[in-house]
């Protein structure tokens, strides 16, 4: 199961204007659970529905600007401007367990923008079924 902490935006210290398009999420996940995401892409109040080569990626590290420990290519919902990220069990097995930081990025015609980050937090389970006999 995926938690969704906290949504919040980031605001300019002088003007308290948010800085941008850019949503904050903190996502919260049990190493070795499995969970889905949805995400509406927008561009402005419009619905951005992906076009021919649009690809949605999803990239956790260990803090910013740092390579990536985890990478996803998120799905589209035919026609919608609805992605799924689905991680599975095995996306996070050789992950240990701390804070990480996290983004989506629409790579659309040679062009990069980041749709979302925020902190993704890996947290540890007593009742593994790794562990049961």
């Amino acid at each position: 199961m995926i938690l969704i902490e906290k949504e919040y935006e980031e605001y300019d210290a002088d003007t308290g204007l948010p800085k941008g398009p850019i949503l904050y999420y903190n996502i919260i996940i049990d190493k070795g659970d499995t969970g889905e995401l949805s995400l509406e892409l927008k561009n402005g109040d419009e619905p951005y529905v992906p076009q021919g080569s649009d690809e949605v990626y999803f990239a956790v590290a260990r803090t910013w600007g740092v390579k990536p420990v985890l990478t996803k290519q998120l799905t589209s919902v035919s026609g919608t401007n609805i992605m799924n990220l689905v991680l599975n069990s095995e996306d996070t097995e050789d992950l240990a367990i701390r804070p990480y930081v996290y983004d989506i990025e629409l790579c659309s015609n040679n062009n990069v923008c980041t749709v979302c980050k925020g902190r993704f937090t890996l947290g540890g389970e007593v009742n593994s079924l790794k562990y049961r006999q």
